[in-house]
């Protein structure tokens, strides 16, 4: 039981189910990392019941479910010169294709008047090229004096609390995008890959497929 937080870690990224609100809460808590080391407990039970010969498979094991989720961004790390900053209006432009999450949170810091660069909220929430996970996008928040909450299997509509960075889907591929403000019966959307656009919440559904993900962001 104790080692099932941390072997969730690697477990996430076969999409087998879609984790509910309080998991992405789970992991985006500082150190929360931390949980892998129960891992190594049900490891060294089985390394105990097998014969000498095979007892480094469950290390060998362990070692590949402990840095699975970690080396992607070093593997897969974006280089400086990707970063383009770019703005259209209120909107930061993504300079790269993974990343939207961090372009919608510098949007969100420039609503608020703080501003961030994409650069600096990428590298601050470990981006590479295929994504940002919201988990450390809301410690990058939370670091610069933001209140995070997680909904997920949520309903975008009037009463959703606003500004938020929201996940869509684009074909196979998720994006996120902020949506700013919804006054007079419109959504102010702020989508890294465009302007920013009002329509109503009929004419956002109609356009995008949402995906019930919802990350509120306050002072």
């Amino acid at each position: 039981m104790l080692a099932l937080p941390g072997l969730s870690f690697s477990l996430y990224y076969l999409h087998l189910i879609d984790p509910p609100a309080w998991y992405f809460q789970f992991r985006s808590l500082p150190a929360s990392e931390l949980c892998l080391i129960f891992i190594a407990l049900p490891a060294g039970i089985l390394a105990s019941w097998l014969p000498k010969i095979l007892r480094t498979a469950p290390a060998l094991m362990l070692i590949i479910v402990v840095t699975v989720p970690f080396i992607k961004p070093i593997f897969g790390s974006i280089k400086d010169d990707d970063f383009k900053e770019k703005w259209q209006g209120k909107v930061c432009q993504q300079s790269t294709p993974s990343t939207c999450g961090a372009a919608s949170s510098a949007t969100i810091h420039s609503y608020f008047g703080t501003p961030a660069s994409e650069q600096e909220i990428a590298r601050d929430a470990y981006s590479y090229t295929g994504g940002t996970e919201v988990w450390y996008l809301a410690r990058a928040l939370r670091s610069r004096g933001y209140h995070t909450s997680f909904h997920n299997h949520a309903q975008l509509d009037e009463h959703s609390q606003l500004p938020a960075i929201v996940g869509v889907k684009m074909g196979l591929m998720g994006h996120f995008i902020a949506i700013l403000s919804y006054c007079n019966g419109q959504l102010s959307v702020a989508d890294p890959l465009r302007a920013e656009q009002t329509m109503t919440i009929e004419q956002f559904h109609q356009k995008y497929h949402h995906t019930g993900f919802i990350m509120t962001v306050s002072p």
